[in-house]
């Protein structure tokens, strides 16, 4: 079967911050997570595991006694989501290295008795440069 030729939909679609909102508003109303999945048409596993990647440690005083709460933020989570987003990505490699870099790898490369590898020339560059 073709890759293209597919009758399935994706079923999968990230959270969006007012999702997470909706998430942070009906926790603090004390609902099951149960009923948060059924309002917002999520999966339960969905619902707990964004709880956990955006719950924050607070110190709470309640009757004069500190404890530590984990608390869900919707805007901490969301913030969490977004800069991982912009790490997944691959970024230019001549951001990170510099022309003489490239021209020192192409020598090694094309050399006819090569002594490194790519790998082993790029932490012997690391090395050499620091």
């Amino acid at each position: 079967m073709s890759k293209t030729n597919y009758n399935t939909k994706k079923q999968y679609k990230q959270l969006s911050l007012v999702e997470r909102t909706k998430i942070e508003t009906l926790l603090n109303e004390k609902k099951p997570i149960r009923y948060i999945a059924e309002r917002l048409g999520r999966n339960v596993s969905t619902i707990y595991r964004e709880i956990k990647r955006g719950s924050v440690n607070q110190i709470v005083n309640r009757n004069g006694i500190q404890r530590d709460e984990l608390k869900y933020y919707a805007e901490t989570s969301h913030y969490i989501y977004k800069a991982k987003q912009q790490n997944k990505y691959h970024h230019d490699l001549t951001e990170k290295f510099s022309q003489q870099f490239f021209k020192d790898l192409q020598q090694v490369v094309t050399e006819k008795y090569r002594t490194h590898s790519i790998d082993t020339f790029v932490h012997w560059y690391r090395q050499k440069s620091s």
